[in-house]
């Protein structure tokens, strides 16, 4: 991760400085970035990376594996989650997070899924 700061929006991970140091872990480094992107914008789509990583919070993504789902779709002028209602703790282990309406379910589709379904096919299932 540490390779692509220099790409990276200053605005959002300017507190994030390489540490190869032995005592770091890519969790450490995953909820340094993920922190630094959940309180610099208003924005959470970085949560649809999260798979569940073992020994990590749940809301932590692991930026190595592929993302296995896809934020909810907006039209631009309907976007309600600017401005997200987040906290982290003082160890920055635990998120909360306020969510807001973005609109109705109407019909849960009666297609059964595996939770290792791919994004694409999962799309396609409930495109169908």
């Amino acid at each position: 991760m540490f390779c692509v700061l220099g790409l990276a929006d200053p605005e959002i991970y300017d507190d994030m400085v390489a540490d190869y140091g032995p005592s770091t872990t890519a969790t450490d480094v995953y909820r340094r970035a993920t922190v630094s992107v959940i309180t610099k914008t208003p924005r959470l789509e970085i949560l649809g990376a999260c798979n569940g990583a073992e020994n990590s919070p749940s809301w932590l993504p692991a930026f190595a594996a592929p993302w296995r789902a896809k934020p909810f779709p907006f039209e631009p002028d309907q976007d309600r989650r600017s401005g997200a209602n987040v906290s982290f703790d003082e160890a920055k282990r635990v998120l909360t997070a306020r969510g807001q309406p973005c609109g109705v379910i109407h019909v849960i589709h009666p297609a059964q899924v595996r939770s290792d379904t791919p994004a694409d096919e999962l799309e396609a299932t409930i495109l169908a």
